[in-house]
């Protein structure tokens, strides 16, 4: 009759060896979530609600964060870490986005810009200050 040898002991040894080497294990939770405060409002386009888009708050610091949030019925609420989570305090570049998608006569969609150029990412002038204690009622108003 053959030996039997029991490998079982070494093979749990390197198994835990293995899972102590890898990354995410022993207690790591992500990276550190972005300190922020409240942040959010309204945007009218032509003195109307901005039914649907989106905003984009850009920092004027280098070290600071952007923030973002959907438009929904003229309200919106920024996100830093996640969405509706608030914003860094500071000066930021304000631009905001609104689309629709446009049937064409082959069948295919096209995208269509709602708002004028100058309120789009790469042309905004517009800029809104987050005070430290935060600020819910901004108010964005396009023409």
């Amino acid at each position: 009759m053959a030996t039997s040898t029991n490998r079982f002991p070494c093979m749990a040894a390197g198994t835990l060896a293995v899972a102590l080497l890898l990354p995410g294990c022993g207690g790591e939770s992500g990276p550190a979530k972005i300190p922020t405060v409240p942040a959010g409002g309204t945007v009218t386009f032509e003195g109307k609600p901005l039914e649907k888009g989106s905003v984009q708050f850009n920092p004027l610091v280098t070290d600071g964060h952007p923030a973002e949030g959907k438009v929904e019925g003229g309200k919106f609420k920024l996100g830093t870490n996640e969405a509706g989570d608030g914003a860094q305090p500071g000066k930021y570049r304000v631009s905001v986005t609104a689309t629709e998608e446009v049937p064409m006569r082959d069948g295919d969609t096209t995208i269509k810009n709602l708002l004028p150029p100058q309120y789009g990412p790469s042309a905004t002038t517009l800029q809104m200050e987050i005070p430290a204690g935060g600020k819910t009622d901004l108010v964005i108003e396009l023409k």
